[in-house]
């Protein structure tokens, strides 16, 4: 199997479970990755 079917494949399965589960998952998960500072006042 070359590059370009892995990467079709890969893109396909996250069109699927974009498709099934909405775009709020991907904001989700990059909420989840991107570190928050909380600041006292």
């Amino acid at each position: 199997m070359d590059l370009n079917a892995i990467g079709g494949q890969i893109v396909d399965a996250a069109m699927k479970v974009h498709s099934v589960l909405g775009p709020g998952l991907a904001r989700v998960w990059q909420q989840m990755r991107t570190p928050t500072v909380k600041m006292r006042s």
